[in-house]
C-alpha cells in the first residue's frame, strides 16, 4: 500500500467520522427541542384547561360533624337563600 492510498483511506475515516458526529449533534438538539417544546405544551394545556377541580378540596367529615353543620349552619343557610330565591 502505498503513500497515497494510505492518505486517502485516512480521509474517508476522517470524513465519516465527522459526519457521524454531525449527525450525532443534530440529533442532541433535536431530542433537546423536543423536550423544550413538549414541556412548554404541557405548561399551555394545563393553563387553558381550568376546571373547577382545579380549586376544591376534598375531606372527610366525621358523623358529628356533618350533625353539628345541619343543627348549627344549614338552617342559616336556607334563610340566606329564601331570601335571595
Amino acid at each position: 500500500m502505498d503513500e497515497y492510498q494510505k492518505h486517502d483511506k485516512y480521509n474517508v475515516v476522517a470524513l465519516c467520522s465527522i459526519t457521524i458526529m454531525f449527525v450525532a449533534f443534530l440529533f442532541i438538539l433535536m431530542i433537546f427541542y423536543m423536550q423544550s417544546t413538549t414541556l412548554l405544551d404541557q405548561l399551555s394545556f394545563d393553563v387553558n384547561t381550568v376546571t373547577a377541580s382545579d380549586y376544591t378540596v376534598e375531606m372527610d367529615i366525621s358523623l358529628d360533624m356533618w350533625e353539628d353543620f345541619r343543627a348549627n349552619q344549614l338552617p342559616f343557610l336556607e334563610k340566606e337563600l329564601d331570601k335571595s330565591g
